[in-house]
């Protein structure tokens, strides 16, 4: 008895602010019958039942651990103002209708605002056997904090307490769970919303859930759908998750007739091996990732029939375990990173991405199965940088990847056709079951790809073995300087018990794709002389060679320089240049004999030579020279872009004072160009032109 009155002392003291406060009564619970009945008085405070309008508060002010109360079995309900559960950190406070109570309503909070409150670590059961009706009503707000628990295990009505759940800041994480003890139901989610949802199976078998509506379905943090649950959704709208979709097992069907759903994700997608998400209907649901930070898909069940994986983040997502789709992969924004796994589209499944968008790619492997005499764009890449790859009149299985890494170091040796490979980038492809065919298109990005300077020249490599065989140039587009692609022969041939490799190449040692060895490299006059400049990263080069021409075509050796230790920077001087345009490349010889060629460089004549030519002319198709007098021959034109590359090498034939070279102008429109002509007597005239 002495302890009983002490205990009313201290809850006297402890809630003389809120009584006086309030004209409500607090009553809260200390568990002295040791039977867990809320209509036992022994377990309350001062023996008394709580009465129509009391505050209940139930903590841990009495009782230090956990424990749980429940309203036991019968027939009579129970009207309070308000519950509100607070257990103490790391403990829990559970309260139960059970499924021997048969009331109707079991439980009325007539409270204002809040009716119920679950804090965290608080967690209210309704188990209710009631044959019908609502079992639990609150007039206001039901506020489930982040931490609380709500869980629905009767096959009672639930849609008019899921209606009235707080979206106040801190319930995001709240949790209400469908735990319907019946094979069937059909659970409210149309307009309804939700801190996180719980779905699972309520007698541990299977039990199958139907969401219908028109206004879609908002989570504002995880969708949790336990193992032996099929969850069927006749849903039209959005099915908005902020945060992780859990699928521990079961089937979530996304669209079970002609509505439908988009599903769209905006955290983690876990998805355990034996689940399946799918579609019935004759929609096309969407499943979307739409988050803002990277995303993880760790899905290692199944996506089966017509659905729509679309990829809309910015930030990217991440593949945790590979993955397999049906229907349709469209990459609206972002990268899909696979790490060591894979992404794989399935026969029939369709790559929807616009071209101009250079950051949707896949980051790592992307397989294409069942084609058959079909083009199909692998929009792959590396490093943030898309590099696609393309098969046209492809037949079979194929997985390909892109590499950032210097294809020499798989291979050495060169095939006829060949003068250099890329040293920057190359992609395998891995080729499973027979009679595959196709011809391949790879994409150059110009700096990217080491500088593409002759389409014409540009050629396709293919590794065997230890050699990489020339593979073709049949078709090119884009144009140098830009970005474009060249397309390789028909191949039949491929290594099957691993992946073939790829990567762009040259059939001239001064054109297209350069080994980037080059750190540095230019030419400029000074004074009567021409100083070359280079620095190299190559730790294996014995000697550079220089040489020198006067149209860039014919080159002599004008000097070597031998390399030294702890040196990169290197330079020559000629002192004995032409005084009209001069063009330079270097050779550096490495220790194995092994010779690579620098880019062209180009220096402008020394001095403006005195002519005769008044005026040059361009149109889209020719340029058109204008003297001040007749000239006394024709010339032999040699036209030369800046980086001293020949365009063209025609024969000038001058008709009283004028003169017309057929050159397609159009293709260097805006750009200077240097036109070296010489007469029958050997006289020269050099020029600078700007195409217009």
């Amino acid at each position: 008895m002495w302890l009983k009155i002490r205990k009313k002392m201290l809850l006297s003291f402890v809630l003389i602010i809120e009584i006086c406060s309030s004209s409500f009564s607090q009553q809260k619970w200390d568990g002295e019958a040791n039977d867990g009945l809320w209509t036992n008085a022994v377990n309350w405070v001062g023996d008394e039942l709580p009465e129509n309008a009391d505050e209940v508060v139930l903590d841990n002010t009495f009782l230090a651990n956990s424990y749980e109360i429940s309203f036991g079995p019968g027939v009579a309900g129970i009207e309070i103002g308000s519950i509100k559960i607070s257990p103490s950190a790391g403990k829990t406070i559970t309260l139960t209708i059970p499924s021997n109570n048969t009331a109707n309503p079991a439980l009325i909070c007539s409270g204002f605002v809040y009716g119920l409150i679950l804090n965290a670590g608080a967690i209210f059961i309704n188990a209710s056997g009631a044959g019908a009706g609502a079992t639990l009503e609150v007039s206001d707000s039901i506020r489930i904090n982040n931490g609380g628990r709500f869980i629905h295990r009767t096959p009672r009505s639930h849609a008019a307490n899921i209606s009235v759940l707080s979206r106040d800041a801190g319930t995001e994480y709240g949790e209400f769970e469908f735990n319907i003890p019946v094979a069937s139901t059909t659970i409210s989610v149309s307009g309804q919303v939700f801190g996180r949802l719980r779905i699972v199976s309520g007698s541990g078998g299977t039990a199958n859930y139907t969401g219908t509506g028109t206004n879609g379905l908002t989570v504002r943090s995880d969708l949790e759908v336990g193992v032996g649950v099929n969850l069927n959704f006749n849903l039209e709208g959005t099915l908005l998750i902020g945060r992780h979709l859990i699928q521990s097992g079961g089937v979530i069907n996304l669209g079970s007739t002609a509505r439908k759903l988009i599903m769209l994700v905006k955290g983690n997608v876990q998805q355990a091996s034996s689940s399946i998400v799918t579609e019935t209907g004759t929609a096309n649901p969407e499943l979307i990732l739409a988050g803002t930070i990277n995303q993880e898909v760790d899905i290692q069940g199944s996506l089966l029939n017509d659905i729509i994986f679309k990829i809309d983040n910015s930030a990217g997502v991440t593949l945790k375990h590979s993955l397999s789709l049906p229907y349709i992969l469209e990459l609206k924004m972002g990268m899909v990173t696979t790490g060591e796994s894979i992404l794989t589209l399935a026969t029939g499944c369709l790559l929807v991405r616009l071209a101009e968008l250079k950051n949707s790619f896949v980051n790592g492997r992307l397989k294409k199965e069942g084609l058959l005499n079909e083009d199909f764009v692998f929009p792959v890449g590396k490093d943030g940088i898309l590099r696609w790859m393309a098969l046209k009149n492809a037949t079979g299985n194929f997985s390909i990847e892109f590499f950032k890494s210097d294809p020499r170091l798989l291979g050495s040796n060169l095939s006829t056709g060949l003068a250099h490979i890329s040293s920057l980038e190359y992609w395998s492809i891995h080729v499973t079951g027979g009679n595959a065919q196709a011809d391949i298109e790879l994409s150059f990005d110009d700096v990217n790809s080491g500088g593409i300077t002759d389409l014409s020249l540009l050629r396709i490599a293919k590794l065997k073995t230890d050699t990489w065989q020339n593979a073709g140039n049949t078709f090119t587009s884009g144009s140098p300087g830009s970005d474009g692609s060249v397309v390789s022969n028909t191949i039949s041939e491929w290594t099957i018990s691993e992946p073939d490799v790829v990567t762009l190449a040259s059939s001239a040692a001064t054109q297209n794709p350069l080994p980037v060895i080059w750190q540095m490299i230019l030419a400029k006059r000074i004074n009567n002389a021409v100083l070359i400049e280079w620095k190299t990263d190559l730790s294996s080069a014995s000697y550079y060679e220089l040489r020198k021409s006067t149209d860039g075509s014919a080159y002599e050796r004008t000097g070597i320089v031998f390399t030294r230790p702890h040196t990169s920077v290197y330079s020559f001087l000629d002192r004995q240049p032409t005084t009209g345009p001069g063009f330079y490349k270097l050779i550096v010889v490495t220790n194995d004999s092994a010779r690579i060629s620098s880019k062209v460089l180009s220096v402008e004549p020394l001095l403006k030579q005195e002519h005769n030519v008044f005026k040059v002319e361009s149109t889209e198709w020719e340029l058109k020279f204008l003297f001040n007098s007749n000239p006394e021959s024709d010339y032999q034109v040699n036209i030369f872009d800046l980086s001293g590359r020949l365009i063209q090498r025609s024969l000038m034939r001058v008709n009283g004072n004028s003169a017309i070279v057929k050159i397609r102008c159009k293709l260097f429109r805006y750009q200077f160009i240097i036109i070296h002509m010489t007469d029958t007597l050997g006289k020269q005239i050099t020029l600078k032109v700007c195409v217009q």
